[in-house]
């Protein structure tokens, strides 16, 4: 199933009154290259950054790499991709034993 990107929102509630300041409520996501919090504001003067491979919100710093390289660096490609590593080096000190026919 597909989701827009405004169904994976959250949201930021500021309460400032107790120092004279208003309550204020903004939009939240999620980086998709490096999960930090981005607040999506809406009096924002520039476009906020976006993955096209991915179609998920970038913060500033990723949205920078991603205008540069346009390579898509998921923050679950990279888990992903750190696991299978961890898998080879940990099979890399297994002996097998010769006598064991493996496909």
């Amino acid at each position: 199933m597909r989701h827009s990107k405004r169904s994976l929102e959250g949201f930021l509630l500021e309460d400032n009154r107790a120092s004279g300041g208003v309550l204020k409520e903004s939009p939240v996501a999620t980086c998709a290259h490096c999960h930090a919090q981005v607040v999506l504001q809406p009096c924002r003067t520039r476009e906020r950054g976006v993955c096209w491979h991915c179609d998920k919100y970038l913060c500033d710093g990723c949205a920078f790499l991603y205008a540069r390289t346009r390579e898509c660096r998921s923050f679950q490609r990279t888990l992903d991709r750190r696991e299978q590593q961890a898998f080879k080096e940990l099979t890399r000190s297994v002996t097998v034993d010769p006598r064991i026919i493996l496909p």
